[in-house]
């Protein structure tokens, strides 16, 4: 009996789906801001059960900034950079995200779409 029990703990555990493994991957998007168009790479991660993340913008130059808070919830993907005052918010809808990049004061539209699933 204990087996049976063991064996439907384990499956029910293991049947459950991670809510933030529909983020995590490598997203892209274009950033359109004074004037320019910027590629906007993000990338979501799973650190221990833990979301992580960095962004990229390679038309700005080479090399990784990492996010200092990012969450999941409601569909709502939400991160922040201290260091360069910049945050999103996207909502999940169709595969994509829709949302919006703030930074210094400014908000620009910041549509991404998975480029890799991880």
């Amino acid at each position: 009996m204990k087996a049976v029990l063991v064996i439907f703990f384990g499956m029910m555990m293991f049947g459950q789906s991670n809510p933030n493994s529909k983020v995590i991957g490598i997203w892209d998007g274009k950033l359109e801001a004074g004037g320019q168009t910027l590629r906007f790479i993000v990338h979501v991660r799973n650190d221990e059960g833990k979301l992580s993340g960095a962004i990229e913008s390679p038309d700005q130059g080479p090399g990784e900034i990492a996010v200092d808070a990012i969450k999941f919830e409601d569909n709502k993907l939400t991160f922040s950079i201290n260091g360069i005052g910049g945050s999103y918010e996207g909502t999940l809808k169709d595969g994509k995200l829709e949302g919006k990049w703030s930074q210094s004061g400014q908000s620009f539209d910041l549509n991404l779409k998975m480029r890799d699933k991880s």
